[in-house]
């Protein structure tokens, strides 16, 4: 089970995930919108953030809702 399927699972279901991010954001998701992560298996990543503190309310990280979010990189 990917992230997007656990987020939906935690709120219900994709149209209640889809409306709950759009209050948030106030973008229009929709269902298609999910449907498209859950295939992907990760949220985009202008949302990672959102959707570890206000889904899953800091229990996971920004990285585990989207794994193809670039890190940065202490080198000094």
């Amino acid at each position: 089970m990917n992230i997007v399927h656990k987020a939906i699972q935690k709120v219900g279901s994709q149209q209640k995930l889809a409306d709950k991010l759009t209050l948030i954001t106030g973008h229009p998701y929709k269902q298609g919108h999910i449907g498209y992560w859950k295939q992907s298996g990760q949220f985009p990543a202008e949302l990672a953030y959102l959707v570890a503190s206000d889904i899953f309310n800091g229990e996971i990280t920004a990285f585990e809702a989207c794994p193809s979010i670039k890190r940065a990189v202490n080198n000094g």
